[in-house]
């Protein structure tokens, strides 16, 4: 796995605060999303610059951090994902 971009980012609208990531494991592009408001964190599939195509989650859940999904991704993916 590798960590090919980290940054934060905000919703003026709704004052949400994100971290992101650009994960690249087995061929396939990931970003990951962690609301700070919400206290989740999800797995999307994405192209190299971090566009999803599709939200629907491939990973992740409620009260897990960024930090926890980049120290052991493929645990946080959804079973039918891997």
């Amino acid at each position: 796995m590798k960590v090919v971009k980290k940054w934060n980012s905000s919703n003026y609208k709704n004052k949400l605060l994100f971290k992101k990531a650009i994960v690249f494991i087995g061929g396939l592009y990931y970003l990951v999303s962690e609301n700070l408001g919400m206290n989740e964190t999800f797995i999307f599939t994405s192209d190299d610059t971090g566009y999803v195509y599709d939200y629907n989650k491939v990973g992740g859940g409620m009260f897990i951090s960024m930090e926890d999904v980049l120290s052991n991704f493929s645990n946080y993916l959804f079973k039918d994902e891997l």
